[in-house]
């Protein structure tokens, strides 16, 4: 996001399902990078007989990542993780947190003119689910200031 400051709040509305786990190596430097590891990794992985369907990130945060697979279960996830660490990688694992109805996340920005950033309005193109409200109320006074 720029270097932009953000507080954060995750709302879950509906009832909280169980998490589910995605398994993924960071994003390389460039796409060509991110094939090569691609390519390489697909190798390790059959000449070590695992099996796990991988595939090149495209876009979003983890664009020239390489996605290892989403298991439901964490110890899954860990087996997998641990199997691709002994190959010479650096896997990670994200909780991924599920609702029956819509996942809220709020950020607070901590910096003036954040929505005039590339990096956010390159966020906001093409997610009509995504609803943006800026707060354009100033504290005039504090309830301390009240006895």
């Amino acid at each position: 996001m720029g270097g932009a400051v953000f507080a954060s709040n995750v709302a879950l509305s509906g009832d909280p399902l169980s998490s589910q786990y995605r398994v993924f190596l960071p994003p390389a430097s460039s796409r060509g990078i991110a094939t090569i590891s691609l390519d390489a990794l697909s190798e390790g992985l059959i000449a070590a007989d695992m099996e796990s369907e991988i595939y090149l990130i495209t876009r979003g945060i983890l664009e020239n990542g390489i996605a290892l697979g989403v298991f439901s279960e964490l110890g899954d996830a860990q087996a997998l993780r641990n199997g691709v660490q002994g190959l010479g990688y650096a896997p990670q694992i994200e909780e991924i947190s599920r609702s029956t109805e819509e996942i809220q996340v709020q950020l607070q920005v901590l910096e003036q003119f954040v929505l005039e950033n590339p990096a956010w309005l390159d966020l906001t193109a093409g997610r009509p689910d995504l609803i943006i409200t800026e707060n354009l109320c100033e504290t005039i006074a504090q309830g301390t200031q009240f006895p």
